[in-house]
C-alpha cells in the first residue's frame, strides 16, 4: 500500500500595507516565498503606467513619481462596485486620493494634491507625548522627525495627516509653512504660537507632518516642485518663520526661496514670523541704533541661497530665473518685513509712548525715505527730551542729531546746519571731542557744507573727523567708512582725483557686506569720480551694479535709487547712447520731484543733467524753459552764489548760445566764470567747462581775441588736471586747432596733437573710419580726436552743422 500523498497549503496574508504568501507543506512545515526582488513581505500596493500594471516593491516606487495611478489601502474594497458609496468615500481618504477610473490612466494632475494639514494645538500635544519642551528643547526638526515621526508612520509609510486622518487633528490647511528643517522644533511651534495669537484651531500645511517622510530621497525634484507649487496655490497663504532676524535661515535654503517664488506667481498672501524672543531681540537693537535696519535690508539674497542637494538648487534657480528672475522675490521678502518692522514698532506705541520706540520708528522710515513720516515723529521726541530733562542734556542732544539728519536728507541744510552746529559745540563740551557722539555731529555737519557747496568749510571738518575715527572706532568700523567716502567726494569735487579713487577704494574694501546701503552709496560715488575722469567702462559698470542692487534692497522710490537712476543715465549721456540715457533722466526727475519735492537739491540736480541732455540734443524747446526754471528754483533754494546755481547759469547761457542770442549767453558765462573761480579755484573742471563755453561764444561771434586767450587757458589746465587723455581736454585741442584753422594760422597745436598715438588703427571703430574717409586730409587730426574717444555724437548727430560750423570740406574719398 502506496504512502499517502502529501497535501500542501497556500496562505495569503493580505494586509492594508503589506501582505506576504506562504506554502505550508510536509509535518506543517512553512515557507514564505519571495517575489522577484527576494521581498517575502510585500508592499500593497499597485500601479498602472502607460504600457503595465505593477504590484509590490515595483508599484510601491510608483507612489513617488507616478502617485496619480498607484493605488494603496484597498483591501477593503473587494468585491465592491467602483460606484458604491463605501469606495466612493474610501478613496477620498486614500494616499493618493485619487480613484482609478475604469476609463483607463488618469493623467497626473497636480491640482489633485492634498492640502490636508495639522491643528496648531495638536503640535502642543505631540510635543507633550513626545516628551515635553525640555526634551525636545534642543531638538532640530530634522531629529524630531527621526526620533519621533518616522517611526510612528513607518508601517503605513503615510504621511502623519493621512495616517491620522480620522482622528480629528486633520483639516483642510488655512496656511502653508515655510520654515526651516535646522530650526529647533520647539522654536518653530512658539513662533506659530506667536503669530496666530494662541489660535490652536488654525490648521497648518507643515511639511514635516503634511508630506509622507518616507523613501524621500528617491522622490525627484519634480514631485517636489509640483508639491510645494500646488499646496500653496491652494491654500492661498503662506508664512514664513524667518529668523535670526539678521540673517534668516530659511532665505539661504533654496527650497524656501521656491516657496517664495511660489507665493509670487500664485498671487498668494505672504507673511513673515519672528519667534517672541527675536522679536524681543529686533526691538532692543533697533531702540538701540536704527540703521540696524539697513543691516537687515542687506542680509536678504535669494540668489544667495544653497540646497543639501545641488542639482535641486540649479533646477529651481532655473525655474526662478525664467520666470522673473530674483529682483520680486528679493522685493517680496523685503517690503514684508519692512512692514513687519513697522507694524511691530506700532503695536508698541499703541501700548505704551515710550519714546525711545517712537524715535526708532522715526529712524527707521527715515532710513526707508518715508521722510514725511518721521518728521513729526522726531519734532515728537525732541519737544519731550527738552521738557524731561534740559536743553543740553545728551539724550537731548540725541533727538536734536536725529532732526537735523532728518533736515540734511529733506534738503533743508540751513536748518540742519544749525542743529548740528549745536550739537557738535554741546557734545565737545559735554561728552568730550573724541566721543563718538561728537564725531557723528561733526561729520554729518560736514555733509552739510559739502552739499552746500562749501568746501573750504567742509574739508577740514572731514579730514579731523577720519582721522578721530580711524583712531577711535577703526579703519573698517562703518562710521569710518562713511566719512572715508564723504572726504573722497570732496575730493572728487575739488578735482583731486587721485586722492579721492583712493579712498574710495579703501572704503568701498571695508565693506565686507557689498550689498549694505552705505556700501551701494560708497560704489555710486566711485562710479561718478570713473565718469568725471573719462573712465566711462568702469563708471558704467560700478553705475549699474549700483543702480541694480538699490532698486532690489532698497526698493524703485527710495532716495538713493533715483540717485543712481541719473549717475546711470549720466553715464550713457557721456558715451552718446542717448536714447538710453533720457528715459533714464526723466525718469529721476519725476520720481524724485513726486517722491523729495520740486525743490529738494536732488530733484534740482536732476532737473539740470535733463537740461544739459536736451541741449546735447539740441532740443532747445524743452531745454529752454527747463533751464530758466532750474536756475531760478536753485537761486531761491540755494543761493545764487552756490556751485549748483552758477552751473545753472552755464546751461541757461548755453541755449542762448546754440540759439544765437549771443547777448543774453554772456553775461551768465562771465558771471558763472568768475564766482566758480572765486569759489572752487581757477583750475576745477566746472570753472574749466564754463570757460570752454564762454570761449566758444566768442569764436562765434568772431571774436577771436577774447577766445583764443581763453581756449589756450583752458587746455593747459585740463591738461594738467585732466590727463592728455580726457574727453574734455581732447575737445579742447580740437576746438582751438580748429580756431587757428579759422585764423588761417598754422596748427601750433599740432605737436601737442602728436603726442598722442592718434593714428592707432585699433583706436579707431568702423563707424569712425567711414566718416574719416569722407574728411579731407588735411583737416582729418581734429576728427580724429572725436573719433578716438567715442565722441560720435557730434558727427552723427550733427554732421551737416559740424560740417558747416567748422569749414571742413567732407567730399569723397579718392578711393
Amino acid at each position: 500500500m502506496g504512502e499517502a500523498p502529501v497535501r500542501s497549503f497556500i496562505g495569503v496574508s493580505f494586509g492594508t500595507f503589506n501582505s506576504s504568501i506562504a506554502i505550508i507543506g510536509k509535518a506543517w512545515s512553512t515557507d514564505v516565498i519571495a517575489n522577484e526582488d527576494g521581498d517575502r513581505n510585500i508592499p500593497s500596493y499597485v500601479a498602472f503606467t502607460s504600457h503595465e500594471e505593477l504590484a509590490g516593491s515595483q508599484a510601491k516606487v510608483q507612489a513617488i513619481s507616478n502617485m496619480r495611478n498607484t493605488v494603496v489601502q484597498f483591501r477593503s474594497l473587494l468585491g465592491k462596485r467602483e460606484g458604491d458609496e463605501e469606495v466612493q468615500e474610501h478613496s477620498r481618504k486614500l494616499p493618493t486620493r485619487f480613484p482609478l477610473s475604469a476609463a483607463g490612466i488618469i493623467g497626473d494632475d497636480p491640482a489633485a494634491l492634498s492640502i490636508r494639514g495639522i491643528r496648531l494645538g495638536q503640535m502642543r500635544v505631540l510635543i507633550d507625548q513626545w516628551g515635553g519642551r525640555d526634551r525636545l528643547a534642543e531638538m532640530s526638526t530634522t531629529q524630531v522627525n527621526e526620533m519621533f515621526l518616522k517611526p510612528m508612520t513607518s508601517v503605513s509609510q503615510l504621511s502623519w495627516c493621512e495616517q491620522f486622518e480620522k482622528e480629528g487633528y486633520v483639516g483642510d490647511a488655512e496656511w502653508f509653512v515655510s520654515h526651516a528643517w535646522m530650526y529647533k522644533f520647539v522654536d518653530v511651534y512658539d513662533t506659530l504660537v506667536h503669530f496666530f495669537e494662541g489660535n490652536e484651531s488654525v490648521i497648518l500645511w507643515f511639511d514635516l507632518f503634511s508630506n509622507s517622510q518616507h523613501n524621500n530621497q528617491a522622490k525627484p525634484f519634480e514631485w517636489w516642485e509640483r508639491t510645494f507649487m500646488e499646496a500653496i496655490r491652494k491654500i492661498g497663504k503662506v508664512v514664513m518663520v524667518l529668523h535670526p532676524f539678521l540673517d534668516p535661515i530659511p532665505l539661504k535654503r533654496a527650497w524656501c526661496i521656491y516657496e517664495v517664488y511660489v507665493t509670487r506667481e500664485t498671487n498668494s498672501e505672504f507673511k513673515v514670523a519672528l519667534s517672541p524672543a527675536e522679536s524681543d531681540h529686533f526691538v532692543e537693537r533697533i531702540v538701540k541704533n536704527s540703521e540696524i535696519f539697513l543691516d537687515i535690508l542687506s542680509s536678504i539674497g535669494c540668489h544667495k541661497s544653497t540646497a543639501t542637494n545641488p542639482v535641486d538648487r540649479e533646477m529651481i534657480f532655473n525655474v526662478i530665473e525664467k520666470n522673473g528672475g530674483f529682483y520680486s522675490l528679493d522685493r517680496l521678502v523685503l517690503e514684508i518685513f519692512q512692514d513687519w518692522m513697522e507694524q511691530k514698532l506700532m503695536s508698541l506705541l499703541d501700548e505704551s509712548r515710550e519714546f525711545p520706540v517712537v524715535a526708532a520708528l522715526a529712524g527707521l522710515y527715515l532710513h526707508a525715505g518715508k521722510r514725511e513720516l518721521a518728521e513729526p515723529l522726531f519734532l515728537e521726541c525732541l519737544e519731550e527730551k527738552k521738557r524731561l530733562h534740559g536743553d543740553e542734556h545728551p539724550d537731548t542732544l540725541s533727538a536734536m542729531q536725529s532732526l537735523g539728519s532728518l533736515f540734511f536728507a529733506q534738503g533743508k541744510y540751513t536748518d540742519a546746519e544749525a542743529l548740528f552746529e549745536i550739537c557738535l559745540e554741546k557734545r565737545k563740551e559735554i561728552l568730550g571731542e573724541d566721543h563718538v557722539d561728537s564725531l557723528m555731529s561733526m561729520d554729518e555737519l560736514a555733509k552739510v557744507h559739502l552739499d552746500m557747496g562749501n568746501y573750504d568749510r567742509a574739508e577740514p571738518l572731514l579730514t579731523e573727523c577720519l582721522e578721530k575715527r580711524r583712531r577711535v572706532l577703526g579703519p573698517v568700523h562703518r562710521d569710518t567708512l562713511n566719512t572715508m567716502n564723504g572726504l573722497a567726494i570732496l575730493y572728487k569735487m575739488q578735482a583731486r582725483y587721485e586722492l579721492a579713487e583712493t579712498l574710495f577704494n579703501e572704503a568701498l574694501d571695508g565693506w565686507k557686506n557689498r550689498d549694505h546701503p552705505d556700501a551701494l552709496t560708497v560704489m555710486s560715488s566711485l562710479a561718478l569720480l570713473y565718469k568725471d575722469v573719462g573712465n566711462h567702462e568702469l563708471a558704467e559698470l560700478w553705475s549699474k551694479e549700483a543702480l541694480k542692487n538699490r532698486r532690489r534692497i532698497l526698493g524703485d522710490d527710495h532716495p538713493h535709487t533715483l540717485i543712481s537712476i541719473g549717475n546711470l543715465a549720466a553715464v550713457y549721456s557721456d558715451r552718446g547712447r542717448f536714447d538710453a540715457a533720457e528715459p533714464l533722466y526723466v525718469e529721476a526727475f519725476e520720481m524724485r520731484k513726486k517722491f523729495l519735492g520740486a525743490d529738494h537739491l536732488h530733484t534740482l540736480i536732476a532737473m539740470g543733467n535733463l537740461v544739459v541732455h536736451y541741449i546735447d540734443q539740441q532740443q532747445f524747446d524743452l531745454a529752454k524753459p527747463l533751464a530758466l526754471e532750474c536756475l531760478e528754483k536753485r537761486s531761491k533754494t540755494l543761493g545764487v552764489d552756490h556751485v549748483h546755481t552758477l552751473v545753472s547759469s552755464t546751461n541757461l547761457g548755453r541755449v542762448y548760445r546754440d540759439q544765437g542770442e549771443y547777448k543774453l549767453a554772456e553775461p551768465l558765462f562771465k558771471n558763472a566764470l568768475s564766482k566758480l573761480q572765486a569759489k572752487l579755484g581757477d583750475e576745477h573742471p566746472f570753472a574749466l567747462k564754463t570757460m570752454s563755453h564762454l570761449a566758444l561764444l566768442y569764436r562765434l561771434q568772431k571774436e577771436y581775441d577774447s577766445a583764443l586767450p581763453l581756449y589756450v587757458e583752458c587746455l593747459e589746465k585740463r591738461k594738467k588736471v585732466l590727463g592728455n587723455d580726457h574727453p574734455d581736454t581732447l575737445t579742447t585741442m580740437n576746438d582751438l586747432t580748429l580756431l587757428y584753422q579759422e585764423l588761417g594760422m598754422d596748427h601750433p597745436v599740432e605737436p601737442m596733437l602728436k603726442e598722442l598715438p592718434v593714428h592707432e588703427e585699433a583706436r579707431v571703430s568702423t563707424v569712425d573710419r567711414e566718416l574719416l574717409n569722407q574728411v579731407d586730409a588735411k583737416n582729418a587730426a581734429p576728427v580724429i580726436f572725436f573719433a578716438r574717444n567715442r565722441f560720435r555724437r557730434f558727427l552723427v548727430k550733427t554732421y551737416e552743422s559740424f560740417a558747416k560750423f567748422t569749414g571742413l570740406c567732407f567730399t569723397k574719398s579718392a578711393e
